[in-house]
């Protein structure tokens, strides 16, 4: 710019105004006690703005104060009550629903906070209310306001592109899949000798009633593996999305299998009739299987994990309760059945935000 004259003309950006009134709603519980002695008694709540080159993004941000972690957010282009209640909503979406919470805040009015929970002192102790409000919230936050709709893939986007590709390790720590770098979704850590079975049945000759996930009783399945030469099978309903985990003694194709019959012959036939698997050398005697359990086994093509999109993300989620290094070999069955109730119990988006728990008990009821 020197070299042609040129000369950077700043110009000034006036911050958001703040027009509301501020009044007490409740007295001030907290009363600057910023200790808890136990996860989801004490959160606080605040927002900031931050300029881009489209204008001002407006971010809420609720705080625990036992852990010291984001437990919820929001996002917006402009700045409103709702703003500071949709992160509310996901903290409690996201941590359950507390028996008792005090949710605290600054009495911030702009943009009509001085009549959101922005500025508000209270105390949650409903379990349903707070349930069908992050529900609710999430569904029909802003149905016909497509200026405030935004694809999650714009916001990862956005943030992996500010961090040059990696995200920094207190980003990393927010999410539920702990992975800094993006990949696609045909990427795979297998090798080329990697799906060599014999007599394999190709996902290509699977009916269509699987392939479209009109009725249940259809599962994928696969391994996770931890430290040690420790792994555990884990299993998915394709239309629930329903989740088991099995613990395995080791990886040897007759151990693996063993452990998925046992485990194939505590639910009636009907909600068990095929079985889609990735292509490692843990399941080449699944031909014993079949004959032990009359499920029919698939194969997915070589290299293509995402013909298995439904346990592929299931076992990104377990990553979360076995974070990649741990010995697995130390969960019992019944640790496992614990963390597999905790993901029945989550609501999916997919399936209307009702829990695999609540569906698949409907389709167990259906069998008699």
């Amino acid at each position: 710019m020197r070299e042609q004259a040129l000369r950077a003309w700043p110009r000034r950006r006036g911050l958001p105004k703040d027009h509301g009134e501020r009044s007490a709603i409740v007295d001030n519980l907290l009363d600057r006690q910023f200790k808890a002695d136990a996860p989801n008694r004490k959160w606080v709540a605040d927002f900031t703005y931050i300029w881009t080159a489209e204008g001002w993004l407006y971010v809420a941000v609720v705080l625990d104060l036992y852990s010291r972690r984001i437990v919820g957010w929001s996002m917006q282009s402009s700045m409103t009550s709702q703003l500071v209640a949709d992160a509310l909503m996901m903290a409690v979406w996201r941590r359950g629903r507390p028996q008792e919470l005090l949710h605290h805040s600054d009495q911030g009015s702009q943009g009509g906070f001085n009549a959101s929970l922005q500025h508000t002192n209270h105390r949650i102790g409903s379990r349903s209310v707070a349930n069908e409000a992050a529900t609710q919230n999430l569904l029909f936050g802003y149905p016909g306001d497509e200026g405030r709709h935004v694809s999650h893939e714009t916001i990862y986007r956005s943030l992996f592109i500010q961090a040059r590709g990696a995200l920094k390790k207190e980003l990393l720590e927010h999410l539920i899949c702990t992975r800094g770098m993006r990949r696609s979704r045909h990427y795979t850590q297998k090798t080329a000798i990697h799906g060599q079975i014999a007599d394999a049945v190709t996902i290509r000759e699977r009916p269509a009633c699987v392939e479209d996930r009109a009725v249940p009783g259809h599962w994928e399945g696969d391994l996770v593996s931890g430290s040690g030469n420790s792994q555990i099978a884990t299993l998915v309903e394709r239309q629930t999305r329903y989740v088991m985990l099995v613990k395995l003694d080791g990886k040897d194709t007759q151990m693996v299998v063993k452990a998925l019959i046992k485990n194939a012959r505590k639910l009636p036939q009907e909600l068990y009739q095929s079985l889609t698997l990735d292509r490692g050398t843990e399941m080449h005697a699944h031909k014993q299987f079949t004959l032990a359990t009359d499920i029919q086994v698939y194969f997915c093509d070589p290299q293509s994990p995402w013909q298995r999109g439904s346990n592929e993300n299931t076992n990104g989620l377990l990553r979360q309760y076995m974070p990649k290094g741990m010995n697995l070999s130390g969960l019992s069955q019944h640790q496992l059945n614990a963390i597999a109730r905790q993901l029945n119990e989550r609501p999916r988006k997919t399936r209307g935000f009702r829990t695999p728990a609540e569906m698949f008990s409907e389709c167990v009821a259906l069998t008699g």
